[in-house]
């Protein structure tokens, strides 16, 4: 059968039309009597394990002469008017005569364990007159579906006992009678696996001692029984699995991580260097190094180490990419064995910044001079670098209408300095202006522009004699060639 504890009664009964707000734990009267409002929840002691039931019961004294209609019900985690989340809402077609109620249940659950204000809200119709709002407020506890278990273990070396401290945590609001605790596991040995207690309280914890010895070091699972007696003196059983790390004794010093991101664009991979530091007073060998980060992709995420000295210090890199700057925070987890052969893990949080360069590379043409002569465009500039590192693999290129396209491989320019070229390329027709491209890398990052130049017209340099005779040139060859004709001539005279 099912059990209801009421958690509040809150005779309230407005008119929507007068937009007075309701008064928790006031009582407003109709013309001829109340109407009720109350709430309980199923099970009484509601848990995170799933959701529980709420049920609204309104209530019609006998000593009234109306009937009211139920339209909807709806149940909010706080206030609704200052922002309270609705949990549920019912669209109901019930009728409450005068001396009857009606019980309209809402399903509703909570992650979290401890105490929940709720509002409940009913719409209720009269067969005359304003529609009227009941309300009320009520306070339900919410647990853990059960007594919790925690395990932790001391250090210790293979094959050496060492002490399993066990926690029990009540979280209920009753104690718990008669607990017996037992604990089982592969590869470890238990000296006694059960302890008994002859209770918990409520809301309180208890410490069991167990002395246990691992096989090896590392995660294991062990699986805890918790039996108890409940406060309805039923016997009930819970069973959880729990991993415990076994680990060697603690060691004097750490090691130490701490790490950076070289300077990039927005997209581009960089470099994430951690620094480890072996803080210990002794030797690590089979170093494991993983890292890991929420917003950014890394093209290798684990890097390894045969030994690191006591006192020493090394740096791992990690190619990193991220689209955009700001705080990052990484997870790293270091694996390594210590010198008497104890597998250890120990996490970190590092802190970084993606950052942009600071005074990157830019090339810049200056200098320029575009000019078509007869067939042949020739563009001569400076490829000047205005920032402070090195651009490379800059090369320009020329192109567009009726020009043959073009490109010219300056090279690598330092930052603040400048490299002169002259890049030429055949044209077709009149040609007034010409797309050229520059492309450079920064880095990793590829940056590029494109300029639109006008292009000056010159004539050819050949120059004609009167009548159309030889070009200059070629008549000063043809009067060389009779010169040294007439040396031969007269020789053979």
């Amino acid at each position: 059968m099912t059990t209801y504890r009421a958690v509040a009664a809150l005779v309230l009964l407005l008119a929507v039309s007068a937009g007075a707000p309701p008064v928790a734990g006031a009582t407003a009267a109709a013309d001829d009597g109340f109407l009720y409002l109350t709430t309980s929840t199923d099970p009484i002691q509601p848990t995170t394990s799933g959701n529980f039931t709420l049920t609204a019961r309104l209530t019609n004294p006998e000593g009234s002469s109306e009937t009211y209609s139920v339209r909807s019900v709806e149940v909010y985690d706080g206030d609704p008017s200052a922002g309270g989340d609705r949990l549920d809402r019912r669209e109901y077609q019930g009728r409450v005569a005068p001396g009857s109620s009606e019980r309209i249940p809402l399903d509703i659950g909570f992650d979290e364990p401890g105490s929940k204000t709720l509002f409940v809200e009913i719409d209720a119709r009269p067969t005359s007159g304003d529609a009227l709002n009941v309300e009320t407020t009520t306070t339900v506890e919410v647990y853990e579906p059960a007594p919790r278990i925690e395990i932790d273990a001391a250090g210790t070396v293979a094959g050496e006992p060492t002490e399993l401290t066990v926690g029990v945590a009540n979280g209920l609001d009753v104690p718990v009678r008669d607990v017996n605790l037992a604990l089982a596991a592969d590869g470890v040995t238990f000296d006694e696996p059960t302890r008994v207690a002859s209770s918990v309280a409520a809301g309180g914890e208890r410490d069991f001692a167990f002395t246990a010895t691992p096989a090896e070091l590392g995660v294991r699972e062990i699986e805890a029984t918790l039996s108890y007696t409940d406060d309805d003196g039923v016997r009930r059983t819970t069973t959880e699995t729990l991993a415990v790390r076994f680990r060697s004794p603690d060691l004097a010093g750490e090691i130490g991580v701490g790490g950076s991101v070289a300077p990039t664009f927005p997209g581009a991979e960089t470099t994430l260097s951690l620094n480890l530091t072996n803080g210990l007073d002794q030797p690590v060998r089979q170093l494991a190094v993983e890292v890991a980060g929420e917003g950014v992709r890394l093209r290798t995420d684990r890097r390894v180490s045969t030994e690191l000295a006591s006192g020493a210090g090394r740096t791992f890199t990690f190619p990193v990419t991220r689209d955009g700057t700001g705080e990052q925070t990484f997870d790293v987890t270091v694996s390594y064995t210590t010198a008497n052969g104890a597998e250890r893990q120990t996490d970190h949080t590092v802190r970084t910044r993606f950052t942009e360069p600071a005074n990157p590379a830019e090339i810049s043409l200056t200098g320029v001079e575009t000019v078509a002569r007869g067939g042949r465009l020739e563009l001569s500039a400076t490829a000047s670098n205005l920032g402070g590192s090195q651009a490379s693999s800059v090369t320009v290129e020329v192109g567009g209408a009726n020009v043959t396209a073009s490109e010219y491989f300056v090279g690598s320019v330092d930052g603040s300095d400048f490299a002169a070229f002259t890049l030429t390329t055949s044209v077709t027709g009149d040609v007034s202006s010409v797309p050229v491209t520059v492309r450079y890398d920064v880095g990793d990052t590829e940056r590029s522009y494109t300029r639109e130049l006008s292009v000056e017209r010159a004539e050819p340099t050949e120059q004609s004699s009167g009548g159309g005779g030889l070009p200059i040139l070629l008549g000063g060859l043809a009067v060389a060639a009779l010169l040294v004709g007439g040396v031969l001539i007269r020789r053979r005279d």
